[in-house]
């Protein structure tokens, strides 16, 4: 076409912001995180970090990323969210001798270097955090451990000694001033933790979306009734999955009609994942079926919230193998360009994509990609949730729509009729 016309000064100034449109993704690691080692046959080993590592380094993504340094929190940032007690009962660990360790709860254990690979775990995602607030990258992958999310304000649990992703999230709104947290938590196990730090937080929205089995699944908590307390009702939105074998399909759609559209209305300045990827097919402690083009498309949906200011952090998945191919396949969705802000449309068109109709939701149930028990779960969130968000309230006629067509016995007690998704588990 011909440049006829064209103001050459705006043209330069106009590619010059397209080739901004060009992701910077931060990656964090710190081999002090090795150091926090158990028996041999515990799953939550140095090894985790070590085959994502290896992973990482033969996919060719680690320079492409920002690479950013560790560091070790300082106590006064863990007392954003844990006791004194528990951060001396951490730091005690100290004092075992090399190669000694002890067990702080029943699957909890701490060596004597456990306190420096836990503080320096919290203090990996704080970097993560100043690097959004000082624009040096738009979004980024914490490779840490220990996890985090089950760890209380006074007690160490699951695995977890320090809450990562909670003091993160206090330190984003205390320390870098950003108003809105959404913490989006979709390891297989409910981030107990996570949730009793901000129940009565209305700016902090936790989302989960766990194994749950009436309560019977570790550790239990996490019922759709939860919803926070005080000025942060609402402000805690479970999705408890009564029983195992859910895949792609069914994460993608919670997130399509519970997470976007509540996410749109919260309108989050950060958002935190707690990445927990023992929901994976091949995880034997999940019982799930998510897929790494599962866990890809799941980050690709979060992907522009907050303006793209969007921090993944490590937190469960004990199959290496699959915990490895499913954080390459979500950074390489993190290093993917930006789409352009939606302020360049129209205000009046939502920032979202269009719900979907119902007849495509049946149709991936009829084809066994789409389980039924997903409708009824998914039913009862929006039913206790959508008082709190009206843009709850198209998806919950969208539903009654879906689960009217469905035979009755389909939904609960689940029926062993439903095809089961196509898998070679």
């Amino acid at each position: 076409s011909s440049n006829a016309g064209k103001n050459p000064a705006k043209e330069k100034e106009k590619n010059a912001h397209r080739t901004q449109t060009v992701t910077k993704t931060g990656l964090i690691y710190d081999d002090r995180m090795l150091l926090h080692v158990g028996d041999k046959a515990h799953p939550e080993s140095p090894d985790r970090l070590k085959a994502i590592w290896k992973k990482l380094t033969s996919s060719k993504l680690i320079s492409r990323c920002v690479q950013i340094s560790g560091r070790e929190a300082d106590t006064e940032e863990l007392l954003t969210s844990h006791s004194l007690d528990h951060i001396q009962a951490i730091e005690g660990s100290k004092a075992l001798t090399d190669n000694k360790h002890s067990y702080l709860t029943e699957d909890t254990f701490a060596c004597k270097n456990s306190n420096t690979a836990a503080r320096v775990a919290v203090g990996c995602v704080l970097e993560l955090v100043d690097s959004v607030r000082v624009e040096k990258i738009q979004n980024g992958f914490a490779l840490i451990r220990p996890p985090g999310h089950h760890a209380e304000h006074e007690a160490a649990m699951g695995f977890c000694l320090f809450n990562n992703v909670a003091v993160a999230a206090h330190y984003a709104k205390s320390i870098c001033g950003l108003q809105r947290i959404l913490i989006v938590d979709w390891d297989v196990h409910h981030g107990n933790g996570t949730m009793k730090q901000f129940e009565e937080d209305p700016n902090v929205l936790y989302f989960s979306v766990h194994r749950h089995e009436g309560g019977r699944f570790f550790p239990g908590t996490g019922h759709v009734t939860n919803t926070g307390s005080g000025p942060g009702d609402g402000a805690t939105i479970n999705v408890p999955w009564p029983t195992t074998g859910f895949g792609d399909e069914d994460y993608w759609l919670v997130f399509d009609l519970v997470l976007l559209p509540v996410a749109e209305q919260f309108k989050p300045d950060l958002v935190l994942i707690s990445a927990g990827f023992d929901c994976a097919e091949e995880d034997a402690i999940g019982g799930m079926r998510v897929t790494s083009d599962g866990f890809a498309g799941l980050t690709r949906k979060i992907k522009s919230l907050a303006n793209g200011h969007v921090l993944m952090c490590l937190e469960g998945g004990y199959h290496y193998d699959s915990v490895a191919t499913a954080v390459v396949e979500c950074i390489r969705v993190l290093l993917e360009p930006l789409d352009p802000a939606p302020s360049t449309s129209t205000s009046s068109t939502p920032s979202t994509s269009p719900l979907p109709t119902s007849s495509e939701i049946l149709e991936k149930i009829w084809a066994g990609t789409l389980k039924c028990d997903t409708l009824g779960v998914m039913s009862e969130v929006v039913a206790v949730h959508h008082k709190f968000w009206s843009n709850l309230t198209p998806v919950l006629h969208l539903l009654h729509e879906c689960l009217s067509q469905l035979p009755s016995t389909s939904i609960s007690p689940p029926a062993p009729k439903i095809p089961a998704m196509s898998s070679t588990s």
